[in-house]
């Protein structure tokens, strides 16, 4: 089922209008905190503030399109995020620390530039819940649900030979 939400934001992406959510794909992630995915639809507001129209699309999570930010047509694109009754006020400082070192890394050795550090977004809406911002990817939780450990994939993973060597 499907629900509307007229003119919500994505905590973290304040450009991102969630047009819809499916409810029916809402769930519990099974950790100590528990955690509820939502997955959204989400359209990218113009920068000129004029939010396009509600869409009365009922595929709630189709493939994903390519679509430029300079395109005309407002296309909504699958999002994510976490609900987390949690404080997440030293999660999102450990982030940003994360993306300063990053930088300050990236400036001072030039094979970082080839190594992304994919982070995300964390939003404390008070001192007990917040929002997080749900990447795709191979995460730690992916790589756990399918039959790897941690170190094979690093492995496998990395081209370099160093990599292969720690298993030996």
């Amino acid at each position: 089922r499907l629900a509307s939400t007229g003119s919500l934001f994505l905590p973290f992406d304040p450009s991102m209008r969630i047009d819809s959510v499916d409810v029916s794909k809402v769930k519990v992630i099974p950790s100590s905190k528990r955690p509820v995915k939502v997955p959204c639809m989400c359209t990218s507001v113009p920068r000129d503030g004029q939010l396009p129209p509600l869409t009365a699309s009922r595929d709630i999570l189709p493939s994903i399109s390519s679509s430029s930010s300079s395109s005309s047509s407002s296309s909504s694109v699958p999002r994510a995020f976490l609900y987390k009754e949690e404080d997440l006020r030293s999660d999102q400082v450990i982030i940003k620390c994360i993306r300063l070192m990053h930088v300050v890394l990236k400036r001072c050795a030039a094979p970082l530039n080839a190594m992304p550090i994919v982070t995300y977004n964390v939003v404390p809406s008070s001192t007990g819940a917040g929002f997080i911002e749900w990447v795709e990817g191979n995460t730690i939780t992916g790589i756990n649900e399918s039959g790897t450990s941690i170190l094979e994939w690093i492995v496998d993973n990395n081209p370099d030979e160093k990599a292969k060597s720690i298993t030996k």
